[in-house]
């Protein structure tokens, strides 16, 4: 993992782009394919999917793939954790990646934020459960990934079903390390100066290397979430301050005035900087 992701990353963001339009496309549509298959097999038990969900989201759930047990709060913070790290949302990372699209507005390109939020949660987190709940694996012993590869095992075949997640499971995985790097190398840039980031880009491989692949899959869990508070709450300030902005920019596009399109900021320099800070190009 760490060496492929070198190969992609140390050729720059535009090969990051160019490595991820070609894989993530591809690894979603293989698991909603699939996914969608074994929910229509067990279409007659949607019904009974639907009245499981609403039923354990206000009471305590019996068994929950590694949540057995807990208590409603218990299950909303755990879901909250593992909703922020499935699709960032709230945490300030991802716009690094969008501000460096090529787009014809900022409030444009934020749309296009808000829906892969929307893929991510809503489809595939959604897909996931309803293949699980409908397959009727829940009551087993297995979680996590395994719990997943035993449902899609209800349907295909053993090999098959093993290939698929372990598959996406991988791209997904490896999506996410590469397209993380320019969250690493943003932040340098920001901290250290343009001349830190030869020295320290390598710093970047060593966790993967020496860490994740042999740590307690439970510690990492415990430092992902403490690093997910840390990172979200001044980045959930900055949304409340700059909230004047964003609405500025929202009536800027939807009037059709675009007095703020990407092609007029770039060549008058003439930005939102603060609230309280609307230049009006003439």
């Amino acid at each position: 993992m760490a060496l492929v992701t070198a190969v992609v990353v140390l050729g720059g963001v535009r090969r990051i782009g160019r490595f991820s339009v070609r894989l993530v496309p591809l690894m979603s549509l293989v698991y909603i394919l699939a996914g969608d298959a074994i929910v229509v097999l067990n279409f007659d038990r949607i019904p009974e999917v639907v009245g499981m969900i609403f039923q354990y989201a206000f009471a305590p759930v019996p068994a929950a793939g590694g949540i057995a047990g807990v208590a409603v709060a218990e299950a909303i913070k755990q879901g909250m954790s593992r909703g922020m790290l499935s699709n960032e949302a709230g945490l300030g990372t991802a716009p690094m990646i969008h501000a460096a699209a090529q787009t014809e507005h900022p409030f444009q390109q934020g749309l296009w934020g808000a829906f892969e939020v929307f893929i991510d949660t809503i489809i595939i987190c959604s897909i996931t459960a309803f293949v699980i709940l409908s397959t009727g694996v829940l009551s087993g012993e297995t979680s996590g990934i395994e719990l997943v590869i035993t449902a899609f095992s209800a349907v295909f075949p053993a090999g098959v079903s093993e290939a698929i997640v372990s598959l996406c499971i991988l791209s997904f995985c490896l999506s996410t390390q590469i397209g993380f790097f320019v969250y690493y190398e943003t932040a340098i840039h920001s901290l250290f100066g343009p001349h830190a980031i030869k020295y320290l880009k390598w710093v970047y491989f060593l966790p993967g290397v020496l860490f994740a692949g042999v740590s307690n899959v439970d510690k990492l869990w415990v430092v992902a979430n403490i690093s997910f508070g840390v990172t979200a709450l001044p980045n959930l300030v900055a949304i409340l301050l700059l909230s004047d902005v964003f609405f500025k920019l929202m009536r800027d596009y939807l009037s059709g005035e675009r007095a703020y399109d990407t092609a007029l900021t770039d060549v008058t320099r003439r930005y939102l900087k603060t609230p309280n800070e609307l230049h009006k190009l003439r």
